[in-house]
């Protein structure tokens, strides 16, 4: 039988089905936390905890991988989130929600190993189109994911949580059947294992260098804005007079704005970066993002609401990888690795602290957490480089 050649397509298919069943999830979380009597801080922790466990199992997967090969680590998580989301979906009390949750964490942390996969099979200059298709993988997962929510959450957690648990399972069947190993033996690591490598490592060496400080914390910013959001969104509508939207309703705005994220990452950006740069668009887009969330409270009904997710989207679609394109410039390329890293890892420490201050926020009032995300938008204005300083580094290399 003919050994099956790597594919990204197949790694592809696999994360994009993965990530329909987290997107599925994320809408009504807010929702089944609040039936079982959860607070707003309690339904932060329940957002929260997801990205602390992915930023402190990271390494671990990554270490496994090395030794063991990108597959079976693949499959060990992948039979975790389908577990995860059975828990959830078993859940008759705050506890095992939170439980489920820290388990799908952990799972999840194995976007690191996908990572390594892309590496795997990928040369050099074709490595970032590899990330990108896998990000693409995540944006649409993150549109189709809300679509089913707004189908199958109206009639409580159980069956939602179901389907994402047969999703995962999906996977799981998919990465078992089609999906080869990338790193062969002669490759794998012999060096001594360790439970836990220390995420902070490096990060002296990193944040020493031009622009990568402020494009640090605009990372880690922009993920407290975008996580407060996303945290507090479904029950600032749902308990809101003015709208009173159920999940149905919800569902699909967050599929609308994953959706115009998605086209502004996949189709716009490219055009955008090319007329006007990095910096301007940097610039754009955190203003955009502070704008579109301001408007939200003060939305009397629909328009201006679909108006300011639009405007909101769009700039969120421009941040991430006008981030990462801006450090990688700033950056010589024995240090690519590192500093992207770095970038990346702030951005995980915001959506930690992002629901947990959303909820927090939202107890003391509903508007607040927008308020609270619009001046964040601000502040990342001012940390951003100006955009004549980044077009002086382009121009330099």
């Amino acid at each position: 039988m003919p050994i099956r050649k790597p594919t990204l397509l197949s790694l592809f298919l696999i994360v994009f089905i993965d990530l329909i069943g987290f997107g599925l999830m994320m809408p009504l979380l807010p929702y089944f936390a609040r039936d079982f009597g959860a607070t707003g801080a309690m339904v932060g922790w329940l957002i929260g905890v997801f990205s602390l466990m992915q930023f402190v199992f990271a390494p671990l997967w990554g270490q496994l991988s090395d030794r063991l090969g990108r597959r079976p680590i693949l499959l060990v998580s992948l039979a975790g989130s389908t577990a995860s989301y059975l828990l959830l979906g078993l859940a008759h009390g705050y506890g095992l929600l939170l439980a489920a949750r820290i388990l799908a964490g952990i799972c999840a942390a194995n976007i690191a190993v996908a990572n390594a996969y892309v590496a795997d099979i990928t040369t050099k200059e074709n490595r970032s189109k590899g990330m990108g298709l896998i990000g693409a993988a995540f944006g649409i997962g993150f549109v189709f994911g809300p679509v089913l929510a707004a189908c199958f959450g109206k009639n409580g957690h159980a069956l939602p949580a179901f389907i994402a648990s047969g999703i995962s399972a999906t996977s799981f069947l998919l990465t078992l059947v089609y999906l080869p190993e990338s790193h062969p033996a002669e490759k794998r690591s012999t060096s001594a294992f360790s439970l836990w490598k220390n995420p902070f490592a490096g990060w002296n060496e990193a944040l020493a260098l031009p622009f990568i400080a402020p494009l640090a914390a605009i990372s880690c910013l922009s993920n407290v804005a975008m996580a407060q959001w996303e945290t507090t969104f479904a029950l600032y509508l749902k308990e809101n007079p003015a709208f009173g939207y159920g999940i149905g309703t919800v569902g699909k705005l967050f599929a609308f704005v994953g959706l115009l994220s998605a086209v502004m990452q996949g189709g716009l950006l490219g055009r955008l970066v090319k007329r006007f740069g990095e910096g301007a668009l940097l610039q754009a887009g955190l203003l955009g993002t502070a704008l579109g969330i301001l408007l939200m409270p003060f939305s009397p009904g629909l328009g201006l609401l679909l108006a300011s997710l639009a405007l909101f989207g769009l700039a969120m679609g421009m941040i991430r990888p006008v981030l990462s394109g801006t450090a990688s410039l700033a950056t010589s390329p024995e240090k690519q690795g590192l500093v992207l890293g770095v970038i990346l890892a702030s951005g995980s420490i915001g959506r930690i602290a992002g629901p947990l201050l959303g909820g927090w926020l939202f107890d003391l009032g509903h508007a607040f957490p927008f308020y609270a995300a619009a001046a964040i938008g601000l502040v990342m204005l001012s940390l951003s480089p100006r955009p004549a300083q980044i077009a002086a580094v382009k121009a330099s290399e």
